[in-house]
């Protein structure tokens, strides 16, 4: 099996990798491995973490805050992301067990 990062499966047949029999679902695959499957709620946890860690890196290198610049003068939906972010950082936490 060749060496790919992520592969989208078929819609309606389920497919043999690896000698496991999958459900058509989108899979994280390193090295012809299976490490995880994900859900909706993983993609976006992901997604959220990756924000927030370039925010910093913004605003550590140039001193700029994208959310305060995306968000403007509303408090409440900056901290919003500001949780969000941070609840998916614990949710991610959940992957190194795995």
């Amino acid at each position: 099996m060749s060496n790919y990062i992520i592969k989208k499966l078929g819609k309606y047949k389920p497919y043999n990798i690896g000698g496991r029999i999958l459900s058509p679902k989108i899979i994280l695959c390193v090295r012809g491995d299976i490490m995880a499957e994900k859900s909706a709620i993983d993609w976006i946890a992901l997604i959220l973490v990756i924000v927030g860690g370039l925010n910093w890196g913004l605003v550590g290198l140039f001193d700029f805050n994208l959310v305060s610049a995306i968000f403007g003068s509303v408090t409440w939906l900056m901290n919003l992301v500001y949780i969000l972010v941070g609840v998916s950082a614990l949710w991610m936490l959940k992957f190194l067990k795995k």
